[in-house]
């Protein structure tokens, strides 16, 4: 089963879970519409099945699915690549390009235990790169406040103190490896058969004791998408967001 297929099958089950909650907390809500939008579900019934790739229930009831953060106006484009630095010895490493509306070019370094390749659908990279978050429940919660309790009062720590690996941040595995301004950036790419890497150089603001000797510095990198018609494609996204 591919990890494109692990995407859908938990972006569904987890949809019907929240449609069945929904259902059972409450038959009819006046604003169903405005509090999915909120919460990030978009709602679906029969006699609109045609302006979604919902596909519609037997019984004309509405469904749900989970929007993916991909799809936001703020996202410009999204592509797994390969990247490396102007490092001699560095190795093409797989990566999760994504450019912003506030012209960014936002690099995520994809571990070699994700399976995708460049040119996989980066929704793949991107589930996998997101923790596996537990909704708390209430029972979780007394638990955890008795825990809390109990090891407090054997070592006098403070009550709001997070066991170990009782939390796990959302943003641990998605910080990105390198941000390009991309109006501080220059392409150059060689035209040639086959060629489906270019050339990236930033220009930012020296820091530390590099600025004694310059005002500013660079820094370059190399990119490869799977192939030409890629690479030209994505330029064209980089330049017309510079």
């Amino acid at each position: 089963v591919s990890i494109e297929d692990d995407v859908q099958t938990s972006i569904r089950l987890r949809a019907q879970g929240i449609q069945k909650d929904e259902q059972e907390k409450k038959k009819s809500k006046p604003s169903e519409n405005e509090t999915n939008k909120k919460s990030g579900l978009i709602t679906t019934t029969t006699s609109d099945a045609n302006k979604t790739d919902t596909t519609p229930s037997n019984d004309g009831k509405s469904k749900f699915e989970l929007s993916s953060p991909l799809t936001s106006d703020l996202i410009y484009k999204a592509k797994i690549i390969e990247k490396k630095s102007s490092n001699m010895m560095s190795m093409w490493k797989r990566t999760l390009a994504i450019v912003t509306a506030d012209s960014f070019l936002h690099l995520f370094e994809i571990p070699s235990t994700i399976k995708v390749q460049s040119g996989s659908a980066p929704e793949a990279a991107f589930h996998a790169l997101m923790p596996q978050l537990k909704i708390p429940t209430e029972e979780s919660v007394e638990l955890q406040q008795q825990q809390a309790k109990t090891m407090a009062a054997a070592v006098a720590m403070p009550l709001n103190y997070a066991l170990p690996g009782s939390a796990t941040k959302p943003d641990d595995h998605l910080m990105p490896t390198e941000s390009i301004a991309l109006p501080n950036a220059c392409i150059y790419y060689k035209d040639g058969v086959g060629n489906s890497a270019f050339e990236i150089t930033e220009t930012f603001v020296a820091k530390g004791a590099t600025k004694v000797f310059s005002k500013t510095t660079t820094r370059k990198m190399y990119l490869r998408t799977l192939n030409k018609e890629h690479t030209k494609d994505l330029i064209s996204i980089l330049q017309a967001n510079k």
